[in-house]
């Protein structure tokens, strides 16, 4: 009987020796219980969001300056980088299967999720500062064709010739100055992040807007729009829509309704070449523009005039980059 007690005392304490032992910390993953516990850690992982946040329209690597906000902004058909032509960037403009080990799928990862995961406040804008926390974005957009100073790069973000012209007639966004500009006849690049003072005196310290109010108008007008069945006729959901087009067309007479389409083909030409906003619209609404008959079609099936194939099922979902799957090797198994 005492061998029996003995036994059963050792069991009891291998068995939970052994689950102890097999109890794992997230690797690369803060909790509550690791920190933000006193105000400089709070403090930290606010700079660090915003650090984060900023990677992509600061970064310079090997002479290519913010690769990765060129190729995820070609990601939906709109526009080419014909200056990257390696093999990680030529995946997006021609919507190869974008392999798991594409080192901008892993500098996306941690732009965009690790940041959000580790920030509480929002942030609307990553503030910056020439010759102390400069942006690129002024010149890595231009082509090296549009004389500015400091311009010593052969990036650029060049719109489809096909999506520019899917804008309307009269439509002020398309002015030369205005969202773009066009430096040869016929050809024409993204004019958003122009910096007049960093033309003439480089490095660019203008501020990089991540959610601007417009966004927010043709949310409420779209969620609006999608509750009455795909139309809408309320109020305030048709002013928070003019608001946005009322600038792009200011002589054109307020809509008794709109719909989901007309919101979302707004919110294409009204936040296009903002990283990965277009992106998302089409993930969540599996709704692109057909840039030549100028209307919304379904996502899956539609082929863009820069890629190389239609839109799949697969497409929607970027895979696991394997940096992630090395720290945590069941974020390769298949989602539930």
């Amino acid at each position: 009987m005492k061998r029996l007690i003995i036994l059963s005392v050792i069991i009891a304490f291998c068995f939970s020796s052994c689950e102890g032992f097999l109890e794992e910390e997230p690797v690369g993953l803060l909790t509550t219980n690791q920190f933000f516990n006193t105000p400089n850690q709070i403090q930290t992982a606010v700079d660090g969001a915003y650090t984060g946040m900023a990677r992509p329209f600061t970064s310079v690597f090997l002479g290519l300056p913010i690769s990765e906000f060129l190729s995820f902004s070609a990601l939906p058909g709109f526009s080419t980088n014909p200056f990257g032509t390696g093999p990680d960037e030529s995946s997006f403009v021609r919507l190869d299967p974008i392999d798991p080990g594409n080192g901008y799928l892993n500098h996306a990862f941690n732009t965009v999720y690790v940041p959000m995961e580790n920030r509480g406040e929002h942030i609307l804008m990553i503030q910056r500062q020439s010759n102390v926390a400069n942006s690129e974005m002024h010149n890595a957009v231009l082509p090296p064709a549009i004389p500015s100073a400091g311009n010593i790069f052969e990036s650029s973000l060049l719109p489809s010739i096909e999506f520019y012209n899917s804008y309307l007639a009269g439509d002020r966004r398309t002015e030369d100055g205005a969202y773009f500009y066009e430096y040869a006849p016929g050809s024409i690049t993204t004019y958003k992040y122009w910096d007049e003072l960093a033309a003439a005196t480089p490095p660019s310290g203008a501020n990089i807007p991540i959610f601007r109010y417009a966004d927010l108008l043709l949310i409420c007008a779209e969620a609006k729009a999608n509750v009455d069945g795909g139309a809408t006729s309320d109020p305030t959901a048709i002013e928070a829509y003019f608001q946005v087009r009322n600038r792009a067309f200011p002589n054109e007479p307020i809509s008794a309704s709109i719909s989901v389409d007309e919101i979302l083909k707004e919110r294409i030409w009204e936040l296009s070449f903002e990283y990965l906003i277009t992106w998302f619209d089409l993930q969540r609404t599996r709704k692109t523009l057909d840039v030549q008959s100028g209307e919304m079609v379904n996502l899956i099936g539609h082929q863009a005039t820069t890629h190389l194939r239609a839109f799949a099922e697969t497409d929607l979902l970027l895979p696991m980059p394997n940096e992630q799957v090395n720290l945590n090797p069941r974020l390769a198994e298949p989602a539930p």
